[in-house]
């Protein structure tokens, strides 16, 4: 039942999330405007006249001020409820009440329908608090149209009766207060949980009548063989009246007691969440890719599936570094924002135009320790003689390094070793950390170099090869082109490409950040606002910024430099053209406003 699903969520077994199914209000009334106004005319509209009601009622409805009105009300949830009022004229002895619908309005097809209310308690009092199939004002009569009653009490207001009717029958039970209590002596909730095929009658949270059409068990009722259920696919629309006399509470007499106040705390539509995904699995594609499946829910309760929630956790108990990622109606899911070496817990909640739904029993994955990658093009690393290579890794604590070297025309490897600074040859460094420097390069650096990972759990990785290629020119230190890509995002996570500008001169260097423009070559889970530093061999910032530097003209000197990825004119990418004296130098990529995802840092010397 639905006023219990919040409660019951955290008995669910096998559900570790701490969060529960929530039900989308479809429509509603708080009644919470200016003492003595009428209801809001957006949401009702009143029937009105006398004797157009059958059961032999004596009441004339009006759309009078003094038969329907705000209040200010301490026991209402807000301070604030509406007031039917049956009043009777002391000297021509007719009666008036109010009769309230949302026919032009509001309707719907399924969903918790509820109310909070106090009845009257006099003789021939009828409050009422009900619906009615619309296809009424379509020429098809009545019972044919189909009625639900959620509330109806008589006279002393001791017995809520819940009714339906329909072609040929009418379905219903009573419910009764502890004590025989009197329905009118303090607010209640009544209300009907309406799907396909079923219909439930609640009070307070307590359910007392279950009526299907056929099939019914211990404590659920059914239509009468071969009679037509009209509650399926057809929207029914609200309404709230106070009768007076007629056929079943009888007419009032001499204790009838003037005016009899029917008061409206408020009405809620409300959808029925679905039921909850089960199946859930994940498997690791990958360091950075995780591939998620789960069975759709069994009963959407008569409203449409939008789509799903999944929720990642680093814990069962989904306390720590949660996630919530809202995906299609697919059955599956791809999460390209994991990092490798991480166990991840997911559950995952069904969204409907009814609502969200419980999440599912909890599921993990661990994903295999990242591969190195090394921050190279994909078309390999051009030098001029003299220059100096760097070549970067990740960086993550607890991981050893050590770079090798195959060079060129030959099939050995050879391990690197930091070479001492007086030695004649290529000067190394860094070989056993995440960045390898060789200074002053020559022919003989020429090769593919890979790095291989060591990770605490004693596991290991070893890097694709990067390819470098060492030209000779009377202009050493030529910088032609430096770039990586790599998950980026804020605090440590950030990404860094060390450059290097060899010889006596200056050079016009072209140094971007890219996020967006990478997702026109096919890349997911981009950064969609990475931020550029560039810092000197001291540490010291000299160039900051969060887009696009000097302006629009470097677009041209990108077009002269490369000619993809494609820029983003409008995007978060950042760039900036800078003339910079020979030496040391870092870029740093990060993700602007707490961003995540993938970045490219490019650099280039331009002509």
């Amino acid at each position: 039942m639905f006023q219990a699903i919040l409660a019951c969520a955290a008995m669910l077994a096998g559900v570790a999330p701490a969060f529960a199914a929530t039900p989308t209000l479809l429509w509603g009334d708080d009644f919470n405007q200016p003492d003595g106004t009428g209801p809001d005319q957006t949401k009702w509209v009143y029937d009105v006249g006398e004797g157009l009601w059958g059961n032999g009622e004596l009441e004339d409805y009006s759309n009078s001020r003094a038969n329907s009105y705000v209040i200010s009300d301490p026991d209402a949830l807000d301070g604030k409820a509406l007031v039917i009022a049956a009043l009777k004229d002391p000297i021509y002895g007719t009666i008036t009440s109010a009769r309230l619908q949302t026919a032009t309005k509001f309707q719907t097809t399924y969903g918790h329908i509820e109310a909070r209310l106090k009845t009257t308690s006099s003789q021939g009092m009828w409050p009422a608090f009900w619906m009615l199939g619309s296809d009424i004002y379509t020429g098809v009569n009545w019972p044919d149209c189909g009625e639900i009653d959620i509330l109806e009490t008589i006279d002393a207001s001791t017995i809520l009766y819940g009714t339906l009717h329909g072609p040929g029958y009418s379905v219903g039970a009573q419910s009764t207060l502890p004590g025989s209590a009197n329905y009118s002596q303090a607010y209640h909730v009544f209300a009907v949980d309406w799907e396909p095929n079923q219909i439930q009658w609640s009070v307070d949270g307590k359910v007392y009548q279950t009526v299907v059409p056929t099939g019914g068990g211990a404590g659920v009722s059914t239509i009468p063989a071969g009679d037509q259920w009209v509650f399926n696919n057809s929207p029914f629309f609200i309404l709230i009246n106070l009768a007076v006399g007629g056929t079943w509470p009888g007419n009032p007499d001499s204790t009838t007691v003037y005016p009899a106040l029917y008061t409206i705390d408020y009405v809620h539509v409300y959808g029925i969440p679905p039921t909850v995904p089960t199946g859930g699995t994940a498997s690791a594609a990958g360091s950075n890719v995780v591939n998620l499946s789960w069975t759709a829910p069994s009963d959407l309760k008569g409203f449409t599936l939008t789509g799903y929630q999944v929720t990642r956790a680093l814990d069962s108990g989904f306390t720590q570094a949660v996630d919530k990622i809202s995906v299609g109606p697919s059955a599956s899911f791809a999460d390209a924002t994991v990092s490798g070496g991480v166990t991840y817990y997911y559950a995952v909640a069904a969204v409907s135009t009814g609502g969200v739904s419980d999440p599912s029993a909890a599921f993990s994955v661990s994903t295999p320790e990242p591969l190195p990658a090394i921050i190279v093009p994909p078309g390999g690393q051009v030098l001029n003689s003299g220059s100096t290579l760097v070549l970067t890794t990740i960086s993550a604590p607890g991981i050893t390094y050590q770079w090798s070297f195959i060079p060129q025309g030959s099939t050995v490897a050879q391990v690197l070793s930091d070479t001492p600074l007086d030695a004649a040859s290529d000067i190394v460094s860094g070989s056993n950390g995440p960045q390898l420097v060789i200074a002053n390069a020559t022919s003989a650096s020429a090769g593919t170099y890979t790095v291989t990972a060591q990770y605490s759990d004693g596991s290991n990785a070893t890097s694709a090869p990067a390819l470098v290629s060492v030209t000779q020119s009377p202009n050493p230190g030529f910088l032609v082109n430096i770039s990586s890509r790599a998950f980026v995002g804020t605090g440590a996570n950030i990404l860094i490409g060390g450059f290097y500008i060899g010889g006596t001169t200056s050079r016009s260097v072209l140094v971007q950040a890219l996020g967006p423009a990478l997702a026109n070559e096919g890349v997911p889970g981009v950064l969609q606002h990475p931020s550029l530093a560039i810092y000197n061999s001291a540490g010291t910032a000299i160039y900051s910024d969060n887009g696009w530097g000097s302006g629009r003209v470097l677009l041209d000197a990108a077009a002269a430099a490369y000619a993809a990825p494609v820029l983003e004119p409008d995007s978060g990418d950042s760039e900036v053209l800078l003339t910079l004296p020979p030496g040391g130098y870092t870029a740093e990529v990060s993700g602007a406003d707490g961003g995540t995802g993938v970045a490219l840092c490019a650099i280039y010397q331009l002509p």
